[in-house]
């Protein structure tokens, strides 16, 4: 009686190891992708948030522009000349703040047919707590694509003529990288927190509109390079109107 040989054979063993071996692949390509999806949700996460939060940190500081300075009543050309300077081509080095301040005369009147305003890359106010406080300096930086606090202390009294001898500390409010593009100023009929004008707020006031960019990519873009949907954040300084005289 001839005995029936029974087990694996050699062709059988193969198949099953590269069936496993494919199926070890899938299972590592299947990992490798759920990481990526997490680590670049965590960080478009993160990019987000520290995008909000340092719009609206630096929507809050600018409301101090002008605080308890200027005129008591009718706005003159003063209180923003000594009080507020726009910079172009600026830098922050070892403490020192240079650039070339623009002229209040250059800020436009803003309409819905003519909506861009004069930019530049730092902005600098004075300002005071009350009444019989020393007046301080502080101001916004945009520089390769981080937005920065800047705070020039008491040793700055006057932003415009102290904003390039003061020593500045800064403090990081948007990283670098995240596209934070130039300030644009202009006068408008604004009001602080999205308030529309009415018939008892007809005053023009120093509008200011930052911006910078989110994790997500505009798909309207006609840009070869990546592109990114910027959000933005727009600051009314009601101590900064526009001058009556």
């Amino acid at each position: 009686m001839i005995r029936v040989q029974r087990g694996f054979t050699m062709i059988s063993l193969m198949v099953g190891t590269v069936i496993s071996l494919l199926s070890i692949l899938a299972m590592l390509s299947l990992y490798k992708n759920l990481v990526y999806s997490t680590v670049t949700s965590i960080q478009s996460a993160s990019q987000d948030g520290q995008v909000a939060s340092g719009l609206l940190t630096a929507q809050r500081e600018l409301m101090n522009g002008g605080f308890w300075s200027g005129s008591a009543t009718a706005r003159a050309t003063s209180d923003i000349d000594n009080n507020f300077v726009l910079l172009s081509g600026a830098t922050l080095t070892n403490g020192t703040l240079t650039g070339t301040a623009i002229a209040q005369t250059s800020f436009p009147t803003l309409t819905s047919a003519a909506p861009n305003g004069t930019t530049g890359n730092a902005i600098v106010w004075s300002y005071q707590t009350s009444s019989t406080a020393t007046a301080s300096c502080a101001g916004l930086l945009a520089s390769n694509g981080a937005l920065i606090s800047i705070n020039g202390g008491t040793n700055c009294s006057q932003a415009s003529t102290q904003w390039s001898s003061a020593t500045w500390t800064s403090t990081t409010l948007i990283a670098a990288g995240q596209g934070t593009t130039p300030f644009s100023v202009g006068f408008a009929t604004c009001w602080p927190y999205g308030r529309n004008t009415d018939t008892t707020n007809t005053a023009y006031r120093l509008q200011i509109i930052l911006s910078a960019n989110n994790s997500t990519l505009d798909p309207n873009s006609t840009n070869p390079q990546p592109a990114y949907v910027q959000s933005k954040a727009t600051a009314c300084l009601i101590n900064f109107e526009k001058p009556s005289s």
